[in-house]
Parts: structure tokens; C-alpha cells; sequence
């Protein structure tokens, strides 16, 4: 079977991820278990290993900078386990990025590396609303900035950004944007 460059490319992508990932962490067994946890199907799993490769090398980065001394080992900031279960949670759009980012933290200044962050993401109700639950909040959206709707219909298409806000307001950040901004703009054409 003839492999294209681009399938090619995609392998040794996914396959430099995993061994850039598994470097990170110093309890390979750990890392064993992060990995089993991203195979899905091969789309998943590549785009698991790329949200997590970003998520180690942005807010790893980052929380090195903040402590002022070199990062030796992943885990002295956040376990494999829970890296992987936050992957999961933003990958399936259970939370948003704002609540990952607060979880990555809260489980960052945490000594205690068995905290699981869909245990946090339940015990504090921070799931994403589902579809119904949007639709009631851009129907007061709507109702309530009736300036910014005119707007959008006379062509003024970044108001659309101001009643985005206001249903992520109104939301507590659960709301999905992507989605809101489609409900928003199909309840406006």
C-alpha cells in the first residue's frame, strides 16, 4: 500500500506528539495511561495529542515562568492522569477553554494530584449548557438589546460580538460561543 507525503507527514506528526508528550513526564506507566485515554479513533486521537501537546507546552511554559525555576518533570505541576482527563473534557466541549484554564490552575497550585478534573467539573456545575438552555438565554438576549438586533439587521454585522457577549454573560461562561453565535445568527437572518 502507497502511503501520500501528506499521510506520511500526519504519521510522523503524531508520532513525534507522542514521543514529545511521553518525555514530559517522568512515570512512563502514567503516561501509558494518558495515551490510552486519547485513542478513540485516529482523528481523535491526533487531535488529543495536539490539544495536550499545546496545553503542556503553553500553560506548562507558563506556570514554569511563574514558579522562576526550571522545569525538570510535568508532573511537578499537574499528574498525566489529570492532564489527560482535562484533554477529554475540552475535547468533547464538556467545558469551555476559560474553564479549563481555571481548572489547569486550580489543579496546578494543588499538591494533591489525585483531584480528577471532571470530579471538579461536576461537583461545581461547570458543564457547558446544552442546545435548550442556550436557546432561553439568546431569547432574553434578543429581547433585552433590541438596539444591538437593529443594528445587526441594518448590516452592522459586529454588534453580532456585543449579543455574544451578553449570552456569555448572562451564562456564567457555560454557554459554547460557537454556539451561541449560530443560534444568534440564525434567529437574526
Amino acid at each position: 500500500m502507497d502511503f501520500t507525503e501528506e499521510q506520511i507527514a500526519d504519521e510522523i506528526k503524531k508520532q513525534v506528539l507522542e514521543i514529545e508528550i511521553r518525555e514530559m513526564f517522568s512515570d512512563k506507566s502514567k503516561m501509558c495511561e494518558l495515551i490510552e485515554q486519547f485513542k478513540k479513533d485516529e482523528e481523535t486521537r491526533f487531535r488529543r495529542y495536539q490539544l495536550g501537546a499545546k496545553w503542556i507546552i503553553n500553560k506548562g511554559l507558563k506556570k514554569q515562568n511563574e514558579r522562576g525555576k526550571p522545569l525538570v518533570n510535568m508532573e511537578e505541576i499537574i499528574a498525566a492522569q489529570q492532564l489527560a482527563n482535562l484533554i477529554v473534557l475540552i475535547d468533547e466541549e464538556t467545558i469551555n477553554n476559560t474553564t479549563a484554564d481555571e481548572i489547569f490552575n486550580e489543579l496546578c497550585d494543588n499538591l494533591d494530584k489525585t483531584i480528577m478534573p471532571s470530579a471538579l467539573v461536576e461537583s461545581r456545575g461547570l458543564k457547558q449548557l446544552i442546545s435548550k438552555d442556550i436557546e432561553n438565554i439568546i431569547d432574553e438576549v434578543l429581547s433585552k438589546n433590541e438596539k444591538a438586533v437593529k443594528e445587526y439587521k441594518e448590516g452592522k454585522t459586529n454588534s453580532i460580538n456585543f449579543l455574544i457577549g451578553q449570552a456569555m454573560k448572562l451564562s456564567k461562561g457555560k454557554a459554547n460561543s460557537h454556539i451561541a453565535k449560530e443560534m444568534i445568527e440564525k434567529r437574526l437572518t
